[in-house]
């Protein structure tokens, strides 16, 4: 039997094999962000820019808070999330 943890790294793996969330992990990585300021980041559409965070969001790799309008995202605080984060801003360049 496949143990829970396991289980939790390879969907977090899962979560993070799109360039474009690898790109979306590796800005964040830097520090906390809004929708708008990773739209002008990465220069991909705001819907697109939200669908990813919230694949992204539903693996336990990012969080978000909501100050009126505006929605901030960070790297999530756990072990897992945090190392990932820094494999992908360790690996790709800027």
């Amino acid at each position: 039997m496949i143990n829970s943890a396991a289980q939790d790294v390879a969907e977090a793996l899962r979560a993070a094999g799109s360039p474009v969330r690898i790109e979306v992990l590796r800005r964040l990585a830097r520090g906390a962000a809004t929708v708008s300021e990773l739209v002008a980041d990465l220069g991909i559409s705001q819907p697109l820019t939200s669908h990813h965070l919230g694949v992204l969001r539903s693996a336990g790799l990012v969080t978000a808070s909501r100050s009126g309008r505006v929605v901030t995202y960070r790297i999530a605080d756990g072990p897992l999330a945090r190392s990932l984060a820094e494999l992908v801003r360790q690996q790709v360049a800027d």
